[in-house]
């Protein structure tokens, strides 16, 4: 019974499994170490399969190039976030057998009884310049020798290339160490982790040596000109007596130091015209954007999702942004993503970034998306890539813009009274007067400002105005309570619900203001605001820290991340600002 159990389970699972990958799309395709390779070179050619069991590949010809061997098959099975994804590979290493530009066919394999082919690949064979110094070398340094290698010996600033340090041996090298090596100056230098360090054999003047890569280094050179690496130093083990290039591992060693070749490239300078909008990216890229909200009111914001990724340099690449317009406020930029993986032979960064919006007024609007330019070294060409805009629906909110006269200021300067459209407009006319009355004849109206100007009253002129102003109001000024109108703004804190805590701060100190000052609602901004303190000649400190206190509030409405030191300092200084006008 328990072996049924058992049948029926991996069964479940072998058939779970397989519809899964069927579900994901399968791709089949080839890939080459690099593009370009020297006569006396090899390079390893990839046919990968993602998502999907390969059987029954049919690989092309390789008529221009021999094989070094017979292919080798690697695959792999991930899970991220609950999805598995499964990949496998096989690879052919080739070696050139004249110079010229050559084409590989395509291949084929059979997945899930499917035949699927993959795209030819172009690369071009050039001049072997290491015939001579690798002779050089064989003669010199006898049974073993190290050398570096380079994938290109032209690159741009920002490209990738990789860096190779091999050691060719007719002997049984037990072990490496590297003493020394290059500073490698104007080069930024990312070393790999994953790598084929594996044997591969390969024949000079008649002779076969084993070749191993010991390190292989991804290098983005950061200028233009001539970049040169200097020779590398070494020890490695080598057998004391075995005269065997294939014997025994457990013989004895003796060290033996070996010194590599220097190596030049040169970085050639971006072509020009440079075009407008790119960035700095040099390599082959993918670019897209996409929007959390495809509806909205004039209440909320929208948050823009921006991802790059490639194989240039990720730390010379700036991100894209957005001008505010007459109907989006956006926001600069926060990176939520910086990272870099090895990927087929390659360092491969991600960044995701995004920029927040939000809405002025209703209606139905595309965003257009800045494009991305990048420089692709294979065609030496910039390309674009030129996302659809982003259609987004903006209905009205609750708080209501005016739009009678000076709707042209409201649009340049954000209303501290969105929120309280409906309250200001029932009260506006009886409130304005009011506040007019108790600030002009209240008796305390003259000391305060005076404290806050440091100026002394003008003698029994002002105390005659104050007296009058007592009789003819006969109504004693209505004391503000300011910790009563900031208590809705503390309860808020406390809750740690930072988004109301600043609108309800946000409200209070525009409407304290608007009392204070007199300021209608459609004339309301900082503008207007510093305007009228230096009306009243009240101090420069007291007139910068209302500014600073009202740019802050108004940034931190839309804010994505609050801490309490921050919520703290702020309700503190709105307190201070209330007190001094009270």
């Amino acid at each position: 019974m328990s072996g049924i159990k058992r049948f029926i389970f991996f069964s479940f699972f072998l058939f779970s499994i397989t519809n899964f990958l069927k579900a994901q799309e399968v791709r089949f395709y080839a890939e080459a170490e690099t593009n370009e390779v020297p006569l006396d070179g090899y390079f390893e050619v990839y046919f990968k399969i993602e998502n999907g069991n390969g059987v029954d590949l049919s690989p092309p010809t390789f008529s221009d190039f021999k094989v070094l061997g017979p292919p080798t098959f690697s695959s792999q099975t991930s899970i991220i976030n609950g999805e598995a994804s499964r990949s496998s590979s096989y690879t052919f290493t080739l070696e050139p057998t004249r110079k010229g530009r050559f084409t590989i066919g395509p291949a084929t394999v059979k997945v899930n009884g499917k035949i699927f082919t993959s795209k030819p690949i172009t690369l071009e064979v050039l001049e072997g310049k290491s015939d001579a110094k690798l002779t050089d070398e064989i003669q010199n340094g006898g049974d073993v020798f190290a050398r570096m290698e380079i994938s290109s010996e032209v690159a741009y600033p920002g490209q990738q290339i990789t860096l190779e340090y091999k050691i060719y041996s007719r002997l049984d090298v037990s072990s490496f160490n590297f003493n020394s090596e290059s500073k490698y100056t104007g080069i930024y230098v990312k070393p790999f982790k994953n790598f084929d360090g594996g044997v591969k054999v390969k024949s000079f003047g008649g002779q076969r040596y084993m070749v191993r890569t010991l390190r292989k280094l991804a290098l983005f050179p950061q200028q233009s000109g001539k970049m040169v690496i200097d020779p590398a130093i070494l020890t490695v083990g080598i057998p004391m007596d075995n005269d065997d290039p294939f014997g025994s591992l457990f013989s004895s060693s003796k060290p033996k130091q070996l010194r590599t070749n220097s190596l030049q490239f040169e970085v050639r300078p971006l072509p020009t015209p440079i075009p407008d909008g790119f960035l700095g990216a040099v390599g082959n890229f993918e670019y897209s954007v996409s929007s959390d909200k495809v509806e909205l009111t004039t209440d909320d914001a929208a948050m823009l999702n921006f991802k790059i990724s490639g194989n240039g340099d990720m730390k010379k690449i700036q991100t894209p942004s957005l001008s505010t317009d007459s109907i989006f406020d956006y926001y600069p930029a926060e990176v939520l993503e910086d990272t870099e993986q090895e990927s087929s032979g390659q360092w491969t960064g991600i960044k995701s970034y995004v920029i927040d919006l939000t809405p002025k007024k209703p209606g139905k609007y595309n965003i257009d998306i800045p494009p991305f330019v990048y420089f692709d070294p294979k065609t030496k060409e910039y390309k674009t890539i030129a996302p659809e805009p982003l259609p987004l629906v903006v209905s009205q909110g609750l708080n209501k813009a005016d739009s009678q006269s000076d709707e042209a200021e409201l649009v340049k300067e954000v209303s501290y009274f969105q929120k309280n459209r409906n309250i200001i407009l029932v009260t506006a006319g009886s409130l304005a007067l009011l506040a007019f009355i108790a600030f002009l004849f209240r008796p305390s109206t003259k000391k305060e400002h005076n404290n806050l100007t440091g100026t002394e009253p003008k003698g029994a002129e002002a105390k005659i105005d104050i007296l009058e102003s007592d009789q003819a109001l006969k109504i004693p000024p209505k004391e503000t309570n300011v910790n009563e109108l900031l208590r809705e703004a503390e309860n808020l804190k406390i809750n740690e619900n930072w988004k109301e805590f600043f609108k309800s701060l946000n409200e209070t100190l525009g409407s304290f203001l608007s009392e204070k000052l007199e300021i209608p609602f459609s004339k309301f901004s900082i503008n207007s605001v510093i305007d009228k303190l230096k009306e009243l000649e009240l101090s420069n400190e007291f007139i910068e820290e209302t500014r600073q206190i009202m740019q802050k509030l108004e940034g931190a409405v839309y804010a994505r991340f609050i801490d309490q030191n921050t919520a703290n300092e702020m309700l503190e200084s709105v307190r201070n600002v209330m007190h001094k006008l009270k």
